[in-house]
């Protein structure tokens, strides 16, 4: 009898968990809204749509900004399902852990950047008082003073952003400055993400690189690997207001830009040996010194003859 019962026991366990994995299946199938398919993956619409709740204030934000709320929101949907998809084939060819940051990485990348702040305001702090002292002393013609007042000026604003900066974070109260120290690690999380990521193309595919603010974009291995996420990816878009998802970077690739030579092909292994090579620069006080050459070198007017 006991044997009887534990094979009837058995039996619904089994039954239980065959059927109920099919039905949870066809739960998340039916609320899955396929937009597009890469590497015979279904990306749900539910993935790249923002909550319900916060339409109407993204719209209104839309508003401010004097775009179209319905054609902001679209694009909005379009880059969230773009960024999707490229991370997607990322991990698919590099694995996930390839393109992730590590602690380490990103707190040397903070720490560099940090000391590069430092050094950028130290030079600027020597440029004010070299000028400030040479404009005292002496007197120029108006074009000469109207370079140097622009010189003047934005140096003025780089120095004052960094000690307010300062003042901000030193007045903060702990919790906020845990908030705003958290910020600043996330950020430096995404830029040395993106280094890895473009290390990674530019290995994997070569290819023409340009120099952008940011840092050095593999523009021929962005183009390469769009081929792959829509070739061997055999990508499929099932949504006709996604069909577009990579207009806009069809058009960025397809821009003149402005290439860096392949005599200086040096400064791209440089670049790509670590993500905080270009803070270990010493061209904070080479920049000091080439302002300090210019402004010596300046005719300087007579008092009398000024008069």
């Amino acid at each position: 009898m006991a044997l009887k019962y534990l094979s009837m026991v058995l039996g619904f366990l089994l039954f239980i968990f065959s059927v109920f994995p099919a039905v949870a299946q066809e739960q998340i199938e039916e609320t899955c809204k396929p937009v597009a398919v890469l590497f015979g993956e279904k990306i749900c619409l539910s993935r790249i749509e923002p909550d319900p709740v916060h339409i109407e204030a993204m719209k209104e934000q839309y508003k401010t900004q004097d775009l179209d709320p319905d054609d902001g929101l679209g694009k909005r949907n379009r880059q969230q399902l773009k960024s999707i998809l490229w991370e997607k084939a990322l991990e698919h060819k590099f694995g996930a852990e390839a393109i992730k940051p590590t602690v380490e990485e990103v707190l040397k990348y903070a720490e560099a950047f940090k000391g590069a702040m430092v050094s950028s305001y130290e030079a600027d702090k020597k440029t004010l008082s070299l000028i400030n002292e040479l404009l005292v002393k002496n007197n120029y013609s108006p074009e000469n003073m109207e370079e140097i007042n622009n010189i003047l000026r934005v140096t003025e604003m780089s120095v004052n952003f960094y000690e307010q900066r300062q003042k901000q974070k030193e007045s903060m109260p702990e919790e906020y400055r845990f908030m705003a120290e958290k910020a600043e690690y996330q950020v430096a999380e995404a830029m040395v993400q993106d280094w890895k990521i473009n290390k990674l193309l530019y290995d994997a595919y070569g290819g023409k690189i340009i120099f952008q603010q940011a840092g050095l974009e593999p523009l021929e291995a962005y183009a390469d690997f769009l081929k792959y996420i829509k070739e061997d990816g055999e990508l499929k878009i099932l949504n006709a207001a996604y069909q577009d998802t990579f207009g806009e970077m069809d058009q960025y690739l397809a821009m003149g830009h402005n290439v860096l030579p392949d005599n200086e092909k040096d400064m791209y292994g440089n670049y790509f040996s670590t993500p905080y090579w270009q803070f270990q620069l010493s061209n904070n006080m080479e920049r000091f010194e080439d302002v300090k050459s210019w402004l010596l070198s300046l005719s300087v007017i007579d008092q009398e003859s000024s008069e």
